[in-house]
């Protein structure tokens, strides 16, 4: 798809008001990264994901019944390539039951955390 940073010219406005990030904060990465890759940087952060990462909890269900416990409530969803008990869902159907409202993140079987985030914590054994 065509991108802010395609659009943009000098008669839009300030530059780090089209992209909704302060004027400090945007001249120190335009500085770094040079205008281009910076336009191409604040346009992807503002980019809404289309994705959810899940941590399954190491005394939960098994990954596959939870697998089919989501797929069965209308979402896409399937194991995360590095993170151990991690799911990506994908955007679902509209009619698909909200993942804060899930019988297991209710339970506590399931929680909300960025794959990111729990690589970091399997790197360095974190202990429940």
């Amino acid at each position: 798809g065509t991108t802010k940073s395609e659009f943009l010219t000098d008669s839009v406005g300030p530059v780090p008001v089209f992209f909704s990030f302060p004027d400090m904060l945007y001249n120190k990465i335009a500085a770094h990264l040079g205008p281009r890759v910076c336009r191409e940087f604040c346009d992807i952060s503002n980019e809404i994901p289309t994705w959810t990462f899940l941590r399954r909890n190491p005394g939960a269900s098994s990954m596959d019944s939870l697998l089919d416990s989501l797929r069965g409530l209308g979402h896409q969803a399937g194991t995360c390539q590095e993170a151990d008990n991690c799911i990506k869902v994908e955007s679902a159907c509209p009619s698909a039951v909200p993942l804060s409202q899930l019988p297991s993140y209710l339970s506590g079987e399931l929680e909300m955390q960025d794959e990111s985030s729990q690589l970091v914590a399997q790197l360095v054994q974190c202990i429940p």
